[in-house]
């Protein structure tokens, strides 16, 4: 059975800052709160949880992770010392009234339905490039050792599990992301604007 966490983000938006290069020079003041980071990204950005599963990764930033006072989320098996372990199982029909956390090894699928099941009514990605060109995986100077282009093979697959029928509450900030399962958006844009204030009525979203 999984483990039931408190609904701390209860009918906020949510922003999940991921580790995309996408993000190379972003001003990450723009970021509203409450925010989720991924991996590394938590040590540029002000955050309220740190999503990992990478246990070579906990013990390389174990100075940093110790010094940070919000919740560390992991989850069953990874063998994350110094983070919460939710314990889950796959669930062939995860969307229920009870939502159900997801595992996957992508960190980013892990921390979007961790993000509604802790509450948020919307969640806005950002640094969600579901690949990368080139030699550099990440934005910041230390990349996680476990990202490998391998890692984002079949990405589409894994994230179209949102599409219905909760498409409408997930935006992708970033217009060159191969995630295609969400609508997208500029990251120079004002992309809070596209979603309404506080517990509004997602149902009456029109993106």
């Amino acid at each position: 059975m999984e483990t039931k966490l408190p609904a701390i983000f209860d009918g906020e938006v949510v922003t999940i800052v991921g580790g995309g290069v996408s993000l190379s020079g972003f001003d990450f003041s723009r970021l509203q709160k409450p925010v989720i980071a991924i991996n590394s990204s938590f040590i540029q950005c002000d955050c309220h949880v740190v999503v990992a599963i990478d246990p070579p990764w906990e013990k390389k930033f174990m100075k940093e992770l110790d010094a940070f006072d919000g919740l560390k989320i992991s989850y069953n098996g990874r063998n994350m010392h110094s983070f919460h372990e939710v314990f889950i199982e796959p669930s062939p029909e995860p969307f229920s009234e009870d939502w159900c956390i997801l595992k996957s090894n992508l960190s980013g699928f892990f921390a979007l339905s961790l993000a509604f099941h802790l509450g948020a009514s919307r969640v806005i990605l950002l640094g969600f490039d579901g690949g990368y060109e080139g030699e550099r995986p990440t934005y910041y100077d230390n990349p996680s050792e476990g990202v490998t282009r391998s890692s984002y093979e079949n990405a589409n697959e894994h994230y179209d599990v949102f599409k219905l029928p909760y498409w409408n509450r997930i935006l992708n900030v970033g217009l060159d992301s191969k995630i295609e399962s969400f609508p997208k958006m500029d990251i120079d844009s004002d992309f809070y604007s596209r979603f309404p204030s506080k517990k509004q009525d997602i149902n009456k979203i029109n993106i």
